[in-house]
């Protein structure tokens, strides 16, 4: 499948020349593209709001994997996760990266992964760990995650299903409510992955809820990346849009821009390499 990167603009009497504006400057992804012999589509569209364009688009175009960037303002990753705001992590089920990459991505000595109990029941189990195996594969990077027992059999089970042959290192984790000692263990050229889960997931746990900004905070010096498993949701609507800004979308096409040639590691499928 290709990398779509997605505009939205605004419904308003400057939509037309705005959209134009946009698709002009989102063709220099599909050249950046190229040159890793990654596939990109550029898309454009208008909509009343971001994020319900956000999420019809990845509806319409089945995406598998939503990009969105880790939002600069203080504090709004609260806003951006937390229970009272319901946007794009609420109103669609699919894998959704949210990533702050300061640093150039082969910078990393290794990519560092911390998954709740029962993440391997999540529907988008194989889809992020495709991904992150194949990241860590073209970076030549050794993963190290932490989970528990149960985790720890699926993820065996899928390599080797896969055929992978990343080396992994797995260490036992079950303290979810005591996260931040795994800052013992986190060196500043680690990418560190927190795989999380939304609300009403078979893997949600409520310590979750506040590891974002814990880790905005503390390791805040990290590339890091919160990976929301696509679920079996029930209930999937595109309501509580009023106060969603474009920052999300913006951080996101800043950070697929900063993943540059490694766009290709995170989403070429072998059949198309």
């Amino acid at each position: 499948n290709p990398v779509s990167i997605l505009s939205v603009v605004s419904d308003n009497q400057e939509a037309e020349i705005n959209i134009l504006k946009a698709r002009n400057e989102l063709e220099k992804f599909v050249i950046e593209g190229s040159a890793s012999e990654t596939k990109v589509d550029v898309i454009t569209t208008i909509d009343h709001n971001f994020a319900s364009g956000i999420v019809r688009i990845s509806r319409e175009i089945m995406a598998d994997i939503v990009i969105l960037g880790w939002p600069r303002r203080a504090g709004f990753i609260e806003k951006l996760i937390g229970d009272k705001f319901r946007g794009i992590l609420s109103n669609t089920d699919k894998t959704t990266f949210i990533c702050s990459l300061e640093k150039p991505l082969v910078s990393h000595k290794r990519i560092l992964i911390a998954a709740p109990p029962l993440a391997e029941h999540e529907k988008g189990f194989e889809i992020w760990l495709k991904k992150i195996a194949k990241l860590a594969s073209e970076l030549s990077v050794p993963i190290v995650l932490f989970c528990n027992r149960a985790t720890e059999n699926a993820v065996r089970k899928y390599f080797k299903k896969a055929k992978l042959s990343v080396s992994i290192t797995i260490n036992p984790f079950v303290d979810w409510e005591d996260f931040l000692v795994l800052s013992r263990y986190i060196y500043e050229d680690d990418l560190f992955i927190l795989v999380s889960a939304r609300k009403g997931a078979t893997s949600y746990i409520g310590a979750l809820e506040q590891l974002p900004t814990k880790i905005e905070k503390y390791f805040a010096t990290n590339n890091r990346i919160i990976v929301y498993p696509q679920h079996l949701a029930n209930n999937v609507t595109t309501e509580h849009y009023a106060d969603i800004t474009s920052e999300p979308l913006n951080k996101g096409i800043e950070a697929v821009q900063k993943i540059g040639k490694g766009i290709g590691s995170l989403f070429k499928n072998k059949d198309t390499e």
